[in-house]
C-alpha cells in the first residue's frame, strides 16, 4: 500500500456487478456472515473508491458494461498487488487472464457458498 493511502479500519469487501439483484444477493449473504460490504454498479466507481480507501478483497463480475471485471482486476493489481480479487462469470473463456484472479466463481452463484469463499479470502489476507 502506498504511504498516505488510508486503509479501511474494519475489513470491507467491495462487491462489483452491473446486475443489482446479483450485487444485493451477495451483499446480503456476506452481511449474514458479519462481513461489511460496499456495492458498486460499475468497475469505474469501484476503482475510484478503491483509490481513496484500500480494501483487502474485491469481488467483481467479469462481464459488465463499461469497465469489465478483467479491466478492473488489472487496475487493482497495478495499484496494489496484495488485494484479493475474485471474479464471477457465467463462462470461462480461454482468453480470460485467470492469473488476475485469486478465485473464480461460476454463475449461477450460490450466495452462501460465494460468501464462504470470500470469507476464506479475507482470512488469508488478514
Amino acid at each position: 500500500m502506498r504511504s498516505g493511502m488510508p486503509a479501511s479500519p474494519t475489513p470491507v469487501v467491495y462487491v462489483v456487478d452491473d446486475d443489482r439483484d446479483n450485487r444485493e444477493l451477495l451483499a446480503e449473504a456476506l452481511t449474514a456472515m458479519s462481513v461489511v460490504t460496499q456495492c458498486f454498479a460499475s468497475g469505474e466507481t469501484a476503482l475510484a473508491a478503491f483509490l481513496d480507501v484500500r480494501v483487502p478483497v474485491i469481488v467483481t463480475d467479469i462481464h459488465m458494461g463499461g469497465m469489465s471485471g478483467v479491466d478492473l482486476a488489472r487496475r487493482i493489481r497495478a495499484a496494489d498487488p496484495s488485494v484479493g480479487v475474485l471474479g464471477i462469470s457465467g463462462t470461462i473463456a480461454d482468453e480470460l487472464p485467470v492469473e488476475l484472479f485469486d478465485d473464480l466463481l461460476m454463475k449461477p452463484v450460490d450466495p452462501l457458498e460465494a460468501a464462504q469463499r470470500i470469507v476464506e479470502e479475507i482470512t488469508r489476507r488478514s
